[in-house]
């Protein structure tokens, strides 16, 4: 029998002479088990094609085999074996030889790996493209080159490498004609290399192949040289440094950190990485001379639905505390996290009062014993925390005068068991509340004013006292005015209904991501929230700010990692953190900080007197968008002293961002509306930017903006910075993606700053700070947050 026919009777398989073990792993052709090769008793990888063999023609099981021969035919050290296909009728599979480590994406994740390893891995890939383009008398174009294809087990004891690697996975496989001008599909294509592509890919792994064909080139005097031969290597630089996901040296290679004198402040977000927002991408390559402070994001996507509101649309289209949606939002990051980075992961969880309604809730008005029932959202919308109500018959409506923010105007409205009726204004919504239950009402409206476009809908997100009792509702301009002529004019009878029921208590999450390195007790923190409102998805408040925060963690970890050759470390831990709750009254990040405070918090969990300082995040990507940077010009009363000037220190750090980038910016007082009130209240100095809220653009502030961007960047004066704070329109069509670039990468220059700032505590705080400062109660925080005039 000629040796080819003894080939193709041994490539043949019987289903029946194979085990199915445990799933190792799901791919988009099928499902990879490890199995048993039983008449061999052999440990075996088998790859089940994801098929309906019943539909598959005989020729097309020709070419199936005919091409799984040539595949059988590529044995090298470095290409992964195929042993033989199975051709039942029921099943189309693969048999292969099984790696103990997985894939280079397993090994990467879970081991530490020296700079000898590196080399190794990478060399050994290296060596099995280049033997698919030596092929003969076919060679072959792998395109498909990523971590999830390349297989590894341990080294022999006595072998010069610690683990092997193999090259496997064909799927997207091509052969390569001589004169490179062609290319012919080995099966189902994915992407079409360009000429250029397919010689750049060529030349550059077998420029890498030659330099490490010595064992010595694994030694440290070697690695330079390597580095320089594939640098310097114009074919190289092309793939590596080009959004392409074809590049075998150019991802490989910087995949495992060897990329050349690079920084926090240059990495790519290009369209192949994490997709959140649909404007932020997360980086995998890094470039020459790279900072954190040159982040592309890749605004082209802004049209894609990113991660945040394909969460959000699975989930009723919300991302609220107490939703599917922000469980899944949680997930999200931490399988990021886990996934991309070798941050050390921390879960928070505390039990928040519920803001969430079961139902729809309900409002009838009597009025002239005409009987009104009034459309949820369009009409009015519950406050958060507002208590249940079940009302059985109308209630008398009341109407108080003069914005209700003062005693006297509650105490002649006579509103005991009634429902108040009260225009927005003057004082916080917390304060009016306070009062409502005061006097004992049955239930409170508060109405929008309608001073301001964005003044006559109803407002989601309007939050009551702490721990108030009573149930309230937000209604719009329109709404309120006919209930306050109503109420005004005793003939009307005016009468209300209020039902509205609300989830039970529950547990929430905050999460932190801690860098391995740097003085646990000198701790930089990052932090942005990650709940939404009940209305909308929530994506530029806050999933902005989350992705941002995202995107920093998961570069910053990567740079990291390669800091023994070209990123320096860190001598302080910076730690990522993502706030549950904060549109509920900044629950979670208070939560954090009383824990910190207690005595028995520890070094790991972070201690309050180990923080330097905190950066918050929230709403960056605003349509309509200002630069506003943090200061101390409206800080929340009690503020230590030496927390203010150490904020203005970062407030200066950021304008002279802004001001080298030739951008204009707006002074944002931090006052009491986002997750930075705890820390500062505690002594911590504070920083952060922002793109606006609810707030109105003046004609000046535009004209402003006008004079250094030009009056097409300046945005609309009279509008708001975003008119979709708090509805059901904050989708990602709601973010503007030029912005949200700008305030990332001052974010990303904030923290390489400091980072490499040598005695970090003595430039913040000269003259010192109290360890163990006093902090506000959770009730102050709360009250504090819930100013309508903030966030």
């Amino acid at each position: 029998m000629a040796e080819d026919e003894r080939n193709d009777e041994f490539l043949k398989i019987s289903l029946s002479d194979l085990k199915f073990e445990r799933v190792l792993g799901s791919g988009s052709f099928g499902d990879v088990y490890d199995g048993e090769w039983i008449s061999r008793r052999q440990q075996v990888a088998i790859k089940k094609l994801r098929i309906d063999a019943s539909f598959v023609s005989l020729k097309e099981r020709k070419d199936f085999f005919k091409e799984m021969t040539m595949m059988h035919r590529l044995r090298f050290s470095h290409i992964l074996n195929v042993f033989g296909v199975c051709l039942d009728r029921n099943c189309l599979a693969i048999v292969v030889e099984y790696m103990s480590l997985g894939s280079l994406y397993d090994v990467i994740r879970n081991y530490e790996l020296p700079w000898s390893d590196r080399w190794s891995i990478v060399s050994q890939i290296t060596k099995g493209l280049n033997h698919l383009h030596q092929f003969q008398p076919n060679p072959i174009i792998h395109r498909d080159i990523k971590s999830f294809n390349f297989f590894m087990t341990w080294g022999a004891q006595k072998s010069d490498h610690r683990f092997i690697v193999k090259v496997g996975d064909f799927g997207s496989s091509r052969f390569r004609p001589i004169n490179y001008r062609s290319t012919t599909s080995i099966t189902s294509p994915t992407k079409s290399y360009s000429n250029k592509q397919l010689e750049d890919t060529i030349k550059c792994t077998e420029t890498f192949a030659a330099s490490t064909l010595s064992d010595q080139a694994f030694l440290d005097e070697d690695m330079a040289v390597i580095s320089t031969a594939l640098t310097r290597n114009q074919a190289c630089k092309d793939l590596a440094f080009r959004n392409s996901d074809i590049a075998p040296i150019g991802v490989t290679f910087l995949s495992l950190g060897l990329a050349v004198n690079c920084t926090l402040t240059s990495l790519d977000l290009s369209e192949n990485s994490v997709e959140a927002v649909g404007v932020a991408n997360v980086a995998r390559t890094l470039h020459d001379n790279s900072t954190l402070t040159t982040l592309r994001l890749n605004s082209t996507k802004m049209g894609d639905k990113g991660q945040l509101q394909i969460i959000a649309d699975q989930n009723n289209g919300n991302r609220a505390i107490g939703t599917r949606g922000f469980n899944a939002t949680l997930d999200y990051i931490t399988s990021q996290l886990e996934q991309n980075t070798n941050l050390v992961i921390h879960h928070e969880y505390f039990t928040v009062r519920n803001s969430i309604v079961e139902g729809i809730p309900q409002l009838q008005s009597e009025i002239n014993g005409l009987v009104t029932n009034h459309v949820y959202r369009t009409d009015f919308t519950h406050f958060s925390f507002s208590s249940r109500a079940n009302f059985d018959w109308f209630i008398r409506l009341v109407s108080i005068p003069n914005l209700g923010c003062q005693e006297s105007d509650w105490m002649n409205a006579a509103v005991a068991d009634s429902v108040a009726i009260v225009k927005r204004g003057d004082c916080p919504f917390t304060a009016k509340s306070q009062l409502a239950e005061r006097y004992r009402v049955k239930g409170l409206f508060v109405y929008n004013d309608g001073t301001a476009p964005d003044r006559f809908q109803p407002l989601a997100g309007a939050t009551t006292h702490f721990n108030s009792t009573i149930p309230a509702y937000f209604l719009s301009y329109n709404l309120g005015m006919q209930f306050v002529n109503a109420a005004s004019d005793p003939s009307t009878n005016a009468g209300i209904i209020m039902n509205i029921d609300v989830k039970d208590a529950e547990g929430i999450g905050n999460i932190c991501a801690d860098t391995p390195t740097g003085d646990k007790t000198k701790t930089i923190i990052i932090g942005s929230h990650s709940d939404g409102v009940s209305d909308g998805s929530g994506i530029n408040d806050n999933g902005s700010g989350t992705v941002a925060n995202l995107v920093l963690a998961l570069n910053l970890a990567r740079l990291l990692q390669t800091a023994s050759l070209n990123y320096a470390q860190y001598p302080y831990r910076v730690r990522f953190c993502w706030w549950g709750a904060e549109e509920l009254g900044l629950l979670g990040s208070i939560y954090h900080v009383e824990q910190a405070s207690l005595a028995s918090a520890t070094i790991e969990s972070g201690r309050l007197e180990d923080y330097l300082l905190y950066f918050n995040y929230d709403m960056l990507a605003s349509p309509n968008p200002n630069f506003g940077i943090s200061d101390s010009v409206q800080v929340p009363s009690g503020t230590p002293e030496h927390a203010v000037y150490a904020t203005d220190r970062i407030t200066d750090l950021f304008q002279q961002w802004f001001k080298e980038q030739k951008l204009p910016w707006t002074e944002s007082g931090v006052g009491g509306g986002s997750d930075f009130v705890p820390f500062l209240t505690s002594g911590i100095a504070v920083g952060g930017v922002n793109t606006g809220a609810g707030g109105i653009k003046s004609p000046d502030e535009r004209d402003q903006y006008a004079a250094l961007m030009g009056t097409g960047n300046a945005g609309i004066a009279n509008a708001p910075y975003d008119s979709c704070y708090h509805q059901q329109c904050d989708r990602i069509t709601n973010v503007n993606p030029s912005a949200y670039e700008k305030v990332v990468k001052a974010a990303a220059y904030a923290i390489e700053h400091v980072g490499r700032l040598d005695g970090l505590e003595k430039w913040l705080y000269p003259q010192g700070r109290a360890k163990t400062p006093k902090l506000l109660d959770r009730k102050q925080l709360y009250n504090m947050h819930n100013d309508t005039n903030l966030f």
